[in-house]
Formats: structure tokens, sequence, C-alpha cells
């Protein structure tokens, strides 16, 4: 996101409850509540968006491009196989304000969002739609506008339920059987955006609705733009998202994984994979997780806060699901990492206080280290321990090394060791970590005089 030229920003986790109300169609429900106790009604952030309007009211700005990472809350049924949790990370990148060249901002967030899970190792599709031919769709089948906001939301379903589920459910809210089958047929149409477009043009009615062509006007730009910064490989336009957030205004998108996803896991991801979740033994299919990220353009919600009209578009990464999804396919792959580069252990009946004394040097120096605390300690067990918990070197005070003034330095990726004056270890040690597969290095780099090489 600061490769897009986006700054951060932070907002409380939890708003006004009046501020949060009316935004999110019927997943208002999923908000968590709360009072303090002088009895004003907060609740607990349910996305980032809405804080970000009201943050951009509160402070008198009119345009920005932001990023935030942040946790946001939602009363829903935790299933961990399809991604859902109560509390989790949104990675948000939005545009705001006016001056911007029409689609340029959606374009350029589209981007942002596809070189992020590019990057991530995943293989994904995006798919894109327009509220404003969604809208007419809806009209010319026959749905009130006073049933739009609930039939968008199951819409939004057709990925989780079966169509004739979905047209029950519309039945159920007062959408007539045959505007409910009418509906979904045309719904069901899906392909490269271009193509579809033309597809839909040769509809009278479509062409006579100033929402639809504007609509298909707002694609075919935004698919120039995608196509001349390499982004439009995976992208299609289907007319079933809908997005159930009534915020939205213009194009809406989201990103699903594929049956395909074969990609290797970095060791980036797994480092942040390994932090966030355990490693976990249950399964997450890319089928079930639904979307991993997602977003559309909402022109309207920043002036309910700011009385102004700033348009405005953006994204979200669902970290927690894309984590998930990582810790399930590469569970053999992600092991636990440890912010800790040398462990230091005594040998033998050596005193605690000595590995303390050095670990205490290692950490002044600005290396992260941690000492076993257990005294008459076997060189093995110190080994054991660091491999478990992946910490790259070991450093060894015994008997010898005492009489010696030396320490024993262990590189567990080399399976070899060198013993280092005790009056230069800390800054040989800095410099042995940044080449930590090099022993040969590392053995060139010990100051005369050298006590003992051992290589096993």
């Amino acid at each position: 996101f600061e490769n897009h030229g986006a700054v951060e920003i932070q907002t409380p986790v939890f708003e006004r409850r009046d501020a949060l109300l009316n935004k999110y169609g019927e997943d208002e429900k999923l908000i968590y509540n709360l009072e303090d106790q002088g009895g004003e009604a907060l609740s607990l952030r349910y996305d980032l968006t809405v804080p970000l309007a009201r943050y951009l009211a509160c402070n008198g700005i009119d345009r920005i491009k932001r990023f935030q990472i942040g946790r946001v809350y939602r009363r829903d049924s935790p299933t961990f196989a399809k991604g859902r949790f109560r509390e989790f990370y949104q990675c948000d990148l939005d545009i705001c304000g006016k001056g911007y060249a029409r689609m340029s901002p959606d374009a350029d967030v589209i981007s942002a969002m596809t070189e992020s899970l590019k990057k991530l190792g995943l293989s994904f599709t995006v798919k894109i739609n327009h509220r404003g031919l969604l809208w007419s769709i809806l009209e010319l089948s026959g749905i009130n506008k006073s049933q739009f906001a609930a039939v968008c939301t199951s819409i939004d379903k057709l990925d989780k339920m079966s169509v004739e589920d979905v047209k029950l459910e519309m039945i159920q809210k007062g959408v007539l059987v045959q505007v409910a089958s009418r509906l979904l047929n045309v719904l069901q149409l899906t392909g490269p955006p271009e193509q579809l477009i033309e597809q839909l043009k040769e509809s009278p009615e479509l062409m006579g609705d100033e929402r639809a062509t504007q609509a298909f006007e707002d694609i075919r730009l935004l698919m120039t733009y995608l196509k001349s910064m390499g982004a439009n490989s995976n992208i299609i336009l289907d007319l079933s998202l809908a997005r159930g957030l009534s915020y939205y205004t213009g194009i809406i998108f989201e990103a699903t994984l594929n049956r395909d996803n074969i990609t290797e896991v970095t060791d980036d991801v797994s480092s942040v994979a390994s932090s966030i979740l355990t490693n976990h033994q249950r399964k997450v299919s890319a089928q079930s997780l639904g979307s991993i990220a997602a977003g559309g353009r909402y022109d309207g919600l920043l002036g309910m806060f700011s009385g102004k009209d700033i348009p405005a578009v953006g994204c979200s990464i669902g970290v927690e699901r894309i984590v998930a999804y990582l810790m399930s396919r590469d569970a053999d792959k992600l092991k636990a990492r440890s912010t800790v580069k040398v462990l230091v252990s005594g040998i033998g009946n050596v005193s605690l206080a000595h590995s303390m004394k050095l670990c205490a040097e290692f950490r002044e120096s600005g290396l992260a280290s941690e000492f076993l605390p257990f005294e008459s300690i076997k060189p093995r067990k110190a080994m054991t321990y660091a491999l478990k918990n992946n910490i790259p070197f070991v450093a060894f005070i015994g008997e010898e090394e005492l009489r010696d003034k030396t320490v024993t330095w262990k590189n567990l990726a080399a399976n070899a060791q060198v013993s280092v004056p005790r009056l230069v270890i800390t800054k040989w040690a800095k410099k042995a970590i940044i080449d930590k597969n090099s022993l040969a290095k590392q053995q060139k780099n010990v100051p005369e005089p050298v006590i003992d090489v051992q290589m096993k």
C-alpha cells in the first residue's frame, strides 16, 4: 500500500453507536454493542471504513489515500473452516476525495489489492460488478426500490447457498415467485467483462437505462486502466456479486481463491502466519473461505458525517482468512518463528549468573537473546530447545570456556561450532548473524588468538 502512495492512520476500536447504525444493512445485527459507565451508547467497530468516514469528518480532511491494519469485531458464529471469527484483522486501502480522473482510483485500489495477494503466493480470481448495473437489473426485473437492500443481501449469499435457497429467501422477503426466478436467471451470467458487457448491450431495456449505460462505461474504463497496469488477467464480471453492505454506490469487487492454489508460501508469509495463528490441524479449503478481499465505491458514506460530497473507493483484505488457508495448506512448511537470535546456555555446573551476564550483553548490543533458566544443563538439551523454537545460534559457557575466557558459538543450520574470545563475543556475534550459513566466513572473522575450532 505504501508503494501506491498511501499513508497509515489508526482509529479507535469502538465508536459511538449512532455512527455505525444504518450502514451495514442486515449485517447490522452483528455489531457488538457496549455501554460505558456514564451510559453512553458505544459499539465495537464492524469494519475500518465507517470509522474512516467519521475520522475524516472530525478532522476536516477532504482528500486522502490511506491504509489501515487493525482488528474488527462481529457478533458472528466463529467457524475456522470458513475463516469466520468474532475478532479478526482487516487490511484496508481507501482513496477519498474529488479531482481524480474517473475510475482511476478504483483501478489503483484493485491493482494494489491484486499485487498484495500475488505477493502472498495466492492464485485467485477477482469478481467485479457495478451497483448501478445491479440496481437497473433489479428494477427491470420487477423488484420494488424498497426491497433493493434486502434483496441485495440475499443475492450476496449465492456463493454460500443454492439458487433455490436464495430464491426461497427472496420470496420470504416479499418478492414474487416469477420475479425472483427472472432475476436469478439474469444474475447467473458471468464472464470476461468486455465480452459480457457486449452481450448485455443487446438488451434494449438496459441500454435505455442511464444507470446501466454509465455502469457499462465505468467497467470499460476500469478494464482499460487495469490492463495498462497489468492487473486485468484474473478479473471476471459476475452479475450475482452484490456486496451486502448498504453504502456501496458504484464498482464493487471481491477476490476468491482458485481451486488450483498450489503456489509456494514465502518465508515472509510463513512468519506472518505463525505470528497470528498456531499450527492448527483443522483443514481449510479454498472454496469454504468465501472472499479473501473485497471492496467498492462508496460515494455517499463520507457525506453522512461531514455533510460534504466526498467520493471514495476502497478495499479490505481479510488477513485471518488468508492465514487460516495458508496454515491448513502448508502446515508442514509453516513453523513457529522466534525473534530470538541467540540462546545462551551454561554447561554442567556452571553458575546461571554467567549465562545471565552474557545474555544481558547480547541484549545491550541489540541482539535478541534468551538464556536457559536451568542448572546442570547438557548441550543436547540446549540445542533441542533452540531447534524447537527456531533459534539459529547457541552460545555455550562451560568450565573450559570460563578457564580459557572464550564462548563456544554453535551454528545450528551449519551444524558447526567455533570458539570465540569472550571479550569480543558480542561484536563478533552480530557479524556472524548477518551471514549465518557461512561458517567459513565466521571462522575468518574470529579475532586472534583462536582457541579452538571444531567441525561436526
